[in-house]
């Protein structure tokens, strides 16, 4: 999966901006029969890049880090005999992890849900071609510096596409 994110809620006087380098990497396990087809989704993003900026009055101070991106989830869906597939995706845990300093091993922890849409008529056996729009909340955030945990209210619109392989076996 490759793709990126964008932030428009604010937490107190806190914007952020997300922004997945270069990419995300996921898969799925699952079952298929007469075309309905359900598993466990999972991604990673070994590179997600957080930026807030702090407004106060007459001041914009912005930050900017890394952390690793990775979410767990339970999909369900359908493959249409006419080379298209869909599917909703339930993330029972999506989680950010701080990658450098002053942020190492931070975390934001959540849940969420997607919904994709994929094109399998490719001249390529089992390739599909994949859109994904992915909606996380995180509603706690864990600072390792002072071992605070704080209830948040923070999520995220992500829009991805992909091209996948089948595997069956």
């Amino acid at each position: 999966l490759i793709g990126d994110a964008d932030d428009d809620s604010t937490r107190s006087n806190v914007e952020y901006d997300l922004d997945y380098h270069p990419f995300l990497i996921g898969g799925r396990f699952g079952y298929n029969l007469a075309g309905f087809m359900g598993g466990v989704d999972f991604s990673l993003s070994p590179n997600f890049t957080l930026k807030s900026t702090t407004k106060t009055v007459g001041t914009e101070v912005s930050t900017k880090y890394d952390y690793s991106a990775s979410y767990l989830g339970l999909f369900a869906g359908y493959n249409f005999p006419a080379m298209f597939r869909v599917w909703l995706t339930y993330f029972l845990r999506a989680e950010l992890e701080g990658e450098e300093l002053p942020v190492v091993d931070d975390e934001f922890k959540g849940n969420g849900f997607g919904l994709g849409f994929g094109y399998t008529g490719l001249p390529i056996p089992l390739m599909s071609l994949n859109a994904e729009i992915r909606k996380p909340t995180f509603d706690e955030s864990f600072d390792k510096s002072t071992g605070v945990t704080s209830v948040v209210d923070y999520s995220a619109l992500e829009f991805f596409l992909s091209i996948s392989a089948a595997f069956d076996l």
